[in-house]
């Protein structure tokens, strides 16, 4: 082989090669590329999996099933309606206002005084 064709050969083989290279270097920089909406994704499932990580496991037992009974009671020197509701009401169904109006309406009751050996008929919340 004579020194022309050699060197003719190397610089095809050259050329080839750097060619193949910037294919190559082509291909992979065109993989690095990422869509904007591809990012967006990527957050909003690490934020979902973050979420569902932090859940409750729901119960399987339901909440016992609160009951209303009817008592009466004798007031003493220091109730008030309002001591009374803070005892008996129930927080998950009513407030202490709703439950103050209703035993002042029980008791046929025009204002919330209350006085010392009065009975009063009151509800509670029980299972």
């Amino acid at each position: 082989m004579t020194i022309a064709v050699q060197t003719e050969r190397r610089y095809n083989h050259t050329a080839d090669t750097a060619r193949a290279a910037h294919i190559s270097n082509h291909r992979i920089q065109k993989g690095i590329k990422v869509n904007p909406m591809s990012g967006i994704f990527l957050i909003l499932a690490a934020l979902l999996l973050a979420v569902m990580m932090n859940a409750k496991p729901v119960s399987a037992v339901a909440p016992a099933e609160m009951n209303r009974y009817f008592t009466s009671v004798t007031v003493s020197d220091d109730d008030t309606l309002w001591s009374l509701a803070e005892k008996n009401y129930n927080a998950s169904t009513e407030n202490k206002k709703d439950y103050i109006d209703s035993v002042m309406k029980m008791n046929h009751m025009t204002d919330t005084n209350i006085h010392s050996g009065q009975n009063l008929v009151i509800y509670y919340w029980a299972e």
